[in-house]
């Protein structure tokens, strides 16, 4: 049985790979109709595929990581802090958010020039699509994207609301 985790990273893979007229795959680097290359032998497509779900994996987990960090130190700092006055707290909330913020936008441009590098030296054998040929690619079907995205929100109203309620308990 898949991992919730594991099923959203094969989810967003499989966005990466559509078919053209011919049914020969084409993978998209950047989901985009921009760039696309002709994906004709399954090892290559199975070195792609881990390739991609190992960026969106860390991906993924630094973006939750970030979201945490950048939610919860700054409010369980100034939950936990001794009676100080306002301004005080609010500079510790400042720096610490903006450190957080700082080291999380390096790890994702360090995952994205990765992945950028990566993806060329994999994609440098293969075929180029021209534009004829990204203009009629099929569509994905995705029927369990809104329900992902629903789970994704209501599990971060939870965590609000659970900060919220750690927040309300101490200051009472």
């Amino acid at each position: 049985m898949m991992s919730p985790f594991s099923r959203l990273i094969d989810l967003a893979i499989r966005s990466h790979f559509r078919k053209d007229a011919s049914g020969r795959t084409v993978f998209l680097p950047l989901i985009s109709k921009r760039d696309g290359y002709f994906v004709d032998s399954k090892p290559d497509e199975d070195k792609i595929r881990w390739f991609v779900k190992l960026y969106r994996s860390a991906m993924l987990l630094v973006t939750l990581l970030g979201y945490i960090t950048l939610y919860s130190v700054p409010t369980l700092m100034n939950a936990f802090a001794r009676p100080s006055p306002l301004k005080s707290r609010l500079v510790i909330f400042a720096w610490v958010s903006s450190v957080s913020t700082l080291i999380f936008l390096a790890a994702v441009w360090i995952l994205w020039s990765t992945y950028k590098e990566g993806i060329r030296s994999v994609t440098s054998s293969l075929p180029e699509a021209g534009p004829e040929v990204m203009s009629r690619l099929s569509d994905i079907v995705r029927p369990r994207r809104t329900i992902v995205f629903m789970s994704l929100a209501a599990g971060a109203i939870l965590c609000g609301a659970a900060l919220l309620g750690c927040w309300y308990h101490f200051h009472r």
